[in-house]
């Protein structure tokens, strides 16, 4: 069934987003070991967006480099829907995951417990020059410049009609229309039958 004959107004809020965890990687490149040790590299992910945070090991060698990372976690046959990557920006890297499904609820975190993750040379701030054995974790929460910084996904607001409404997604079908949003702000749409058509 098509959407009514009609003006419909829509006001968009803001747009349906991924969630995103970054962090800087201490390395020079990509293909930098990153430890010495073997062990799962941790995280978290609320694969139903229902709250439930579940709980996804993906194993690694002494020889894990920052891109073997990456492709470790998106090569898992458990990976739940997450994409881990790398961006150079300004000389430094950025190890990043995020969802691949856009809206509230589809959070990532990391195990910051996890011995392997410790082990990381690449995901612990630089030692310090008068204390080489201060080296410690980077924390998993926002406390400082190579901090992992989460990013929460959000679902799409939008009004039809000054009608409220949400959606995971920036494409969907609501009224008849199918509707993709661009960007927020406002627009009027008219729907009518082409009577010339039917004749």
């Amino acid at each position: 069934v098509g959407a009514m004959d009609g003006t419909y107004q829509v006001h968009v809020d803001n747009l349906a987003t991924n969630s995103y965890l970054t962090v800087e990687a201490n390395v020079s490149k990509t293909t930098d070991k990153i430890t010495d040790s073997s062990g799962n590299f941790t995280y978290q992910y609320d694969k139903d967006g229902d709250g439930t945070m579940e709980t996804y090991p993906v194993p690694g060698t002494p020889d894990t480099t920052l891109q073997g990372l990456a492709n470790l976690i998106n090569n898992d046959k458990n990976n739940p829907g997450v994409t881990a990557t790398i961006m150079e920006m300004g000389g430094k890297f950025y190890f990043q995951m995020y969802s691949n499904e856009s809206g509230a609820g589809t959070d990532i975190k990391i195990n910051q417990s996890d011995p392997f993750l410790q082990s990381m040379k690449a995901f612990r701030h630089p030692a310090d020059p008068g204390n080489p054995s201060a080296n410690p974790p980077i924390p998993a929460t926002p406390e400082g410049p190579n901090a992992w910084i989460p990013k929460a996904g959000t679902d799409a607001k939008f009004q039809i009609n000054g009608q409220d409404l949400t959606s995971s997604s920036n494409n969907f079908k609501v009224y008849g229309m199918e509707m993709n949003l661009t960007n927020a702000g406002d627009a009027i749409i008219t729907v009518g039958t082409d009577k010339k058509a039917m004749k």
